[in-house]
């Protein structure tokens, strides 16, 4: 009896001291290697490939944005538009929701019940300064949008091409586009300006979605249709390996220098 506990102390022993060697190899040292190696021999990468203009972050190579500005090319649509937000005054984080005017919308909260469910609120319509410029109560509470940010999150909302909310979703963004871009046929609009990606947050758009657009960017920039495509050409990657893959146009990269050439952000150099 005491032979056999003994074996079993020890087997215990052996199992716990190999866990915890397992546990400080694979979950520690490990991962503090590649930390390093990463950050020593692939900074930019390790450090969330963000691109930044003077002393300034204005996103990641990799993180797509969402781009509401005639002057600016448009990403493909986004589930959760990219979780971009804003703060109110109170630092209550709100999804960024604008009117026709272009100025932004604000659900703020008046009452709550004592579920913390929402039975009084009110739309704030602010200029870009963050100014009130309008205020209208929410008389329907079911067909308002709550522009409250939940934190963040990615991903597709996954509906079927049968699902009636997609096509709803779809049709209204060919009408959007179609208002704002109308020199370009219903048939000629590509396939992924309509169609969202996987994880929400794609920063690439097809180079044939980059084109439809130059006209309507131009107009509203006053920048040349060549201008917009020298633009266009200088961010956009080839294949991987020259096989895998399709070309793909940055369209963060191809923004900021669009700003640059407007003169809404000053030059990196």
């Amino acid at each position: 009896m005491k032979e056999r506990t003994k074996k079993f102390l020890q087997s215990t022993r052996q199992a716990v001291v190999v866990t915890v060697v397992l546990m400080m190899i694979c979950g520690l040292l490990f991962p503090l290697l590649l930390t390093g190696l990463s950050a020593l021999f692939f900074p930019h990468q390790a450090n969330g490939s963000l691109i930044t203009v003077g002393d300034k972050t204005l996103g990641a190579e990799y993180v797509g944005q969402e781009f509401t500005q005639d002057y600016y090319m448009w990403s493909r649509p986004s589930q959760y538009h990219y979780n971009v937000y804003i703060e109110d005054k109170d630092g209550t984080q709100h999804y960024v929701m604008k009117d026709d005017a272009g100025k932004q919308i604000l659900f703020i909260v008046d009452e709550e019940d004592a579920d913390g469910n929402v039975t009084k609120a009110h739309y704030d319509t602010l200029d870009e300064s963050g100014n009130q410029v309008f205020y209208k109560d929410i008389e329907n509470l079911d067909e308002a949008t709550d522009t409250r940010f939940g934190g963040l999150a990615s991903g597709s909302a996954n509906y079927a091409p049968s699902n009636p909310e997609l096509v709803k979703r779809v049709e209204a963004d060919i009408e959007k586009f179609l208002e704002k871009n109308p020199d370009v046929k219903r048939e000629d609009i590509p396939t992924d300006l309509l169609t969202a990606s996987g994880s929400g947050l794609d920063p690439h758009i097809s180079p044939e979605s980059a084109e439809v657009q130059i006209s309507r960017i131009a107009e509203a920039s006053q920048l040349s249709e060549d201008t917009i495509r020298e633009i266009v050409k200088r961010h956009t990657g080839g294949k991987i390996l020259g096989i895998f893959g399709e070309d793909t146009v940055n369209v963060l990269e191809v923004n900021i220098e669009i700003a640059q050439a407007m003169g809404i952000i000053p030059s990196g150099e």
